[in-house]
Formats: C-alpha cells, structure tokens, sequence
C-alpha cells in the first residue's frame, strides 16, 4: 500500500542509500544509535550492491535505495534491486536519465532534470506470467481534442522480461522480452502529429549505429541518442551478429549512413563513418576508375565523437536526403 501511494515515511534515513554508499563500505561509528542494528543491515543489503558499486545519483536510484529500507530483504527482491540499477546506468548513459555525480547538486528540484524513463515500483503487470522488470510506454504530449481541450494519449504499450514462458512449448529454457503495442491508439497519435509514417512521405531507413562490443551497449545507445537529438533518425542494431550481417541489415533497412565504434576508435574518442550508398557503387566499380581512391575515402572516414553530428549530415545531403 505504501508503494502504490508513494509513501515513504516508514523508510529509517538513518541508514546510506545502498547504490550510493555500498554497505560493504558503511562505517558502524557514524551511525547514531544501535550499533548493532547497523552491522546487521549492513550485512542484509550487500546482495543488492554485491560488487560494492558506487553509482551516480539519478532520481530512480532514490527510489530503489529506499526500497531496499522499506522491505525486510530476500534474495529476489536484492537480485531485482540490482537488475533495475544496472538498468538505471544505461538509462544514465543514453542520456533518457539525468545522472549527477555530484553529491550537492543531487538536491535538485526534479523539475530542472531530463527524466524520460522513471522507476516506477507501482507499474503491476501479471505476477504469475513475468519474471523480470515491467515497462510501460506512454506518450506525454499533448494535442488539442475535438473541442480544442487539450488531451494525452498515455499508455500505448507496455511488456516485460519473461523467462519461462517459450519454455512452455519448447520444453528448454529460453529468456525473452516482449511488449504489446494499441495501435489504434498510436495511430491515433502518429495522426495528430502528423508523422510521416502514416502520411506516406517517401523516408530513407535510419541510421544505424553498429554494435561491435555487447559490453559497451549503454555507449552505443549513446550515440543513438545523440543523433536522434540533432534530428535525425537513428537506431542501434540489436542481435548478435557480426559486422558484415549488421551492414546488411542496415542495407535492408534502406540506411544511407552507419556508425562504428570498435575498441580502436573508442580508445581515440572516434566514431568509423560508413557511407552505405558510395560503398554499394564501390561494390561493382573498378578499381582503375580515376575517382576510386578518392570514392573509397568518403566511403568510410574517421571523425571525432563531438563532430558525430555534423559528419552524419554531411553523408546524408551528400545524397541529397533529408531526415
């Protein structure tokens, strides 16, 4: 009940965030009162930071820390605490959550910060059906109704993490995700704003950042986010495949642009830059054409991680398409 009414007050605040001062960490001496109370909590809450993690202040690490001092802890809910704070670090890193590291601007007035996906502990979706986090989509933008009042969409999909459920007629474990969609509701939206997949305007496929690290997902994201936020339409492969299989898909998708960012490139803050349309020609040219060397340069090119956005661009007028 406290949860579904946000109240918090029953949490002790004697006791450290979790995320942000790991128990492993907690010094006995700086607590008043039972010193022994302490100890013992100390000990309880190491699950949920098992590896004695330091994270950066983000509003939703404010709510899982007092969480983990408002229930009596077990083993499930510590592993659910951690799963959704490592959740929160990528959220941090593509830019859809502010993080403050430092400790005095973490009294900001939630208002001034960028939220754009919240850790919500009142989100209930079928207890018996998932067996990981639980997400809701809903759209915040407001159009004007019928009678010029102004209205919200809200929720137009919603899903979750579920582990057992293709196992159900498999017969082998098989961890998935899923999420359903209202499409007459997001219709319904697309409509009011006008977007241009249901107005029938001709668009290239998106640009897509390639994923050659599965560890480095949130910095790939990353760059996702940065290009979308300039404009343009970009999106991160997801799959396991290598290099060459993630370049034709973006070719399937219609993708005039790619980004790559392996070791090498991270390690000098650049980003490869692959122009998909001159390396199709490249393809089928011969290499004595007078022009070779200097196509095959503007082809694939280095640029530096700030110049992302203007190096993009660059490729997409290049062809004469706007995003």
């Amino acid at each position: 009940d406290s949860i579904q009414r946000g109240d918090y007050d029953e949490v002790d605040v004697g006791f450290p965030n979790p995320f942000l001062s790991p128990p492993s960490q907690w010094n006995p001496e700086s607590y008043v009162g039972n010193v022994q109370k302490w100890a013992e909590k100390a000990i309880s809450l190491r699950p949920v930071n098992p590896t004695s993690k330091l994270y950066d202040w983000s509003f939703g690490l404010d709510i899982l820390g007092e969480m983990a001092l408002l229930f009596e802890m077990n083993d499930t809910l510590a592993q659910g605490l951690n799963e959704l704070a490592e959740m929160e670090t990528i959220f941090q890193k593509t830019g859809y959550v502010t993080r403050v590291s430092d400790k005095e601007e973490a009294s900001k007035d939630s208002g001034e910060l960028d939220v754009r996906i919240i850790i919500d502990p009142s989100v209930v979706r079928g207890l018996e059906y998932y067996t990981g986090p639980v997400f809701e989509a809903e759209l915040t933008f407001e159009v004007a109704g019928d009678d010029g009042k102004p209205i919200r969409f809200g929720s137009v999909g919603g899903g979750g993490r579920y582990d057992g459920l293709v196992g159900r007629f498999r017969g082998e474990s098989v961890p998935a995700t899923g999420f359903s969609i209202g499409v007459s509701r997001l219709f319904a939206a697309l409509k009011a704003v006008k977007s241009p997949i249901v107005t029938g305007a001709a668009q290239p496929g998106p640009v897509v950042v390639l994923v050659m690290d599965k560890d480095r997902l949130g910095d790939y994201q990353k760059l996702v986010t940065t290009l979308r936020e300039a404009g343009i339409r970009a999106e991160m492969y997801l799959g396991n495949s290598g290099m060459n299989a993630q370049l034709k898909y973006a070719d399937k998708r219609g993708s005039i642009c790619a980004v790559i960012q392996g070791s090498n490139e991270r390690d000098k803050g650049e980003v490869m830059i692959r122009d998909l349309v001159l390396g199709a020609q490249l393809a089928g040219a011969a290499k004595e054409r007078a022009d070779y060397l200097e196509l095959r340069q503007k082809a694939q090119f280095p640029a530096r991680e700030n110049q992302l956005v203007e190096k993009v661009r660059e490729v997409l007028a290049r062809h004469q398409r706007q995003n």
